[in-house]
């Protein structure tokens, strides 16, 4: 009986041992690699990114990062000079997303050149969200092209927007050393949902409050989902372990 008993146990090793073997193996040749990640998406954000190349030159990254207010003050100019919107559409779209967290989450192709340099094309999903930064009456007005009533033009309300957008980018990438990496890269971001939060100091009564979140947020996601295009440009630092 305990022959038996011990037989079992061996027989039971010996299994998971083989499946921990193969499913070893098969994570192996599923992820042929894992990159770290570190650069800029100008105007949009700064991150921090994982990359995993998996069979046959496809790819996956993950990226978190922010979106500083000198980066989206940046796309404000960009917008404005480009005639994608108003001087005071674009710097209340910009401080809407102001200092926000930005989520990158991307899949892609690679197609190797040679060796050392490769190009590659990918498609994705941003989110931007979080705090957002400070604007002031004028700017809301002349934007929106109305006046709101009740409200003291020196008041500087707080604006919040959350973008979900779909994003595509073009990149090279040149291996510096056996580890290390250069990659550039251009690409297009395009906000499909938007939503918005204005809020005021204490003397702005709910009645007016509301009635300027209300019409900002409405008149953002026009703006942010229909005129809206980012064009991009970004510079990675890689690290292939």
């Amino acid at each position: 009986m305990t022959s038996i008993k011990s037989k079992c146990l061996v027989i039971s090793a010996a299994t998971l041992l083989i499946a921990g073997l193969l499913g070893a193996r098969a994570e192996a040749q599923f992820f042929q690699g894992f990159e770290a990640q570190v650069g800029m998406e100008y105007p949009m954000s700064m991150q921090v990114r994982a990359k995993a190349n998996l069979p046959q030159s496809w790819f996956a990254t993950v990226g978190v990062g922010m979106s500083p207010a000198f980066l989206t003050d940046s796309y404000s100019s960009l917008a404005s000079s480009l005639g994608i919107h108003g001087e005071n559409t674009s710097k209340l779209a910009a401080a809407g997303l102001n200092n926000n967290i930005y989520l990158d989450l991307r899949g892609g192709y690679e197609f190797s050149a040679t060796e050392d340099n490769s190009f590659y094309v990918d498609f994705g999903y941003s989110l931007s969200v979080g705090k957002g930064g400070q604007t002031d009456m004028d700017t809301i007005e002349q934007a929106l092209d109305r006046d709101f009533f009740g409200i003291m033009q020196t008041a500087k309300p707080d604006i919040s927007s959350s973008l979900h957008s779909l994003t595509v980018h073009v990149g090279y990438t040149k291996r510096l050393s056996n580890s290390f990496f250069l990659v550039l890269e251009a690409g297009l971001i395009k906000p499909i949902k938007s939503t918005t939060e204005v809020s005021f100091d204490s003397f702005v009564t709910p009645t007016n409050e509301e009635e300027v979140d209300r019409e900002v947020d409405s008149y953002l996601e026009g703006v942010y989902t229909g005129e809206m295009f980012v064009p991009t440009f970004s510079a990675w630092a890689s690290y292939l372990f």
